[in-house]
């Protein structure tokens, strides 16, 4: 008999099986390995995914483009001589006058500290656009982490139906040595027997091949995934506030930040300066005061609002959409969910524990001459595919679970911003 190490969710004991033809089977399971719980994996990516890394500073750079002491500018300085030209004998003066400019550019409203007041929004929204980043790695890791979970289970179901084949080829093929059976029943569990086999090694094969792609989402990380044994997490109960909200939302206060912005810059900065004169022949000082203002441009300003007021408009209409969104989704996943796990409860109240009893009745049929073994086979694969049902069923209870989670819930909002 072939030996098959599976990595389980729990240690399992020795299953011994009694009852084909006589045969007694016993199949030994590996003690458990290390469990790579899908929250261990979650801070693995966290930590050493490079688009994390690289998003993280993103909050930081957008406030610092937007410092107070930036948003200023610095006074202009000028230095400027002057001398008449031609021959200082023939026109018979000798001119020479150097003179110092300082300028200072003034704002004659508060748009300076809104423009502040922008650059924590963008810090903030540029957190959030990072955590979005991280969301859309972590549920494709999810994904990956779960499918990888069900050809583990599957494997190991496989193993059982495989092993429990094989104990009734071993049976008919003494059976027919000693002259009790055809020949021909060879053929026909020779072919179970490869058919078991290769679904076997299908559920193997795909278990590492997705267990290998795990190690993609946190690179640099050495960790041998085959000592490791991948859990069911754990249901979520409580939910974290929608992130697709956070963001619409943040994005709309941007917006109005920008239009109370433009709103504020409806005056020219005023330049203020003064102007050092010295004239070396005689030796004479002059001060000049400058100031400078440029006319307001009524039509640009009025375009500029305009601007602001249509992308203030669209801010809200996609916050709306955003949030209707998110509530339908939550209700559409929400009934999913209930119906998948009122089918789960089915499957273990009802129907596995009706094909155990009707496998147990069967199998004691046999051994009195009531059933054949590929009637024996038959009910064996019944149950077999039940409990690969009722595996698909965890497995997509435990997808809508992750989804669920990162939807998030909805935000209390105002009346103006709710769809």
């Amino acid at each position: 008999m072939k030996k098959y190490i599976l990595n389980l969710k729990t240690p399992i004991k020795p299953f011994v099986y009694k009852g084909l033809m006589g045969v007694t089977l016993a199949i030994f399971y590996a003690p458990t390995a290390h469990a790579l719980s899908l929250a261990d994996s979650e801070a693995l990516m966290t930590q050493h995914h490079p688009l994390i890394q690289r998003c993280i500073l993103d909050p930081q750079i957008a406030e610092q483009e937007r410092r107070p002491d930036t948003l200023w500018n610095p006074p202009e300085l000028k230095l400027a001589g002057e001398d008449l030209l031609g021959s200082a004998a023939y026109s018979g003066q000798a001119y020479t006058q150097w003179t110092l400019d300082l300028q200072q550019a003034i704002p004659l409203t508060a748009y300076k500290n809104a423009f502040v007041k922008l650059g924590q929004l963008e810090s903030e929204s540029a957190r959030l656009n990072c955590q979005q980043v991280t969301q859309g790695l972590r549920q494709s890791l999810q994904a990956t982490y779960l499918e990888a979970l069900y050809w583990q289970e599957q494997s190991e179901l496989r193993a059982q139906q495989q092993s429990l084949v094989n104990a009734m080829a071993e049976g008919v093929e003494r059976q027919i040595a000693q002259g009790k059976r055809p020949g021909v029943d060879a053929l026909h569990f020779s072919s179970e027997k490869d058919r078991a086999e290769l679904l076997h090694t299908e559920a193997l094969n795909q278990a590492i091949i997705l267990k290998e792609k795990l190690h993609t989402f946190w690179p640099g990380v050495q960790l041998s995934l085959s000592e490791q044994t991948l859990q069911w997490p754990r249901s979520v109960q409580l939910q974290s506030p929608s992130l697709a909200q956070q963001i619409a939302h943040t994005d709309y206060i941007i917006a109005q930040q920008n239009h109370k912005a433009a709103a504020l810059q409806s005056l020219p900065d005023l330049s203020v300066g003064s102007a050092l004169r010295w004239h070396p022949e005689s030796q004479d000082v002059g001060i000049n005061l400058e100031l400078g203002w440029s006319l307001p441009n009524a039509a640009k300003y009025e375009a500029t609002l305009a601007v602001q007021r249509h992308r203030e408009m669209q801010a809200l209409q996609q916050l709306q959409h955003t949030q209707s969104l998110i509530s339908q989704q939550r209700k559409r996943l929400e009934q999913q969910l209930q119906s998948k796990r009122q089918n789960l409860q089915k499957y273990n109240q009802q129907l596995i524990p009706r094909s155990n009893t009707y496998l147990d009745k069967v199998q004691q049929g046999l051994l009195l001459g009531k059933f054949t073994l590929l009637e024996a086979l038959e009910v064996r694969r019944q149950a077999y595919t039940l409990k690969t049902e009722e595996l698909q069923l965890r497995y997509d209870i435990a997808q809508l679970e992750q989804v669920l989670k990162e939807t998030g819930t909805l935000l209390p909002t105002t009346a103006k911003e709710q769809p």
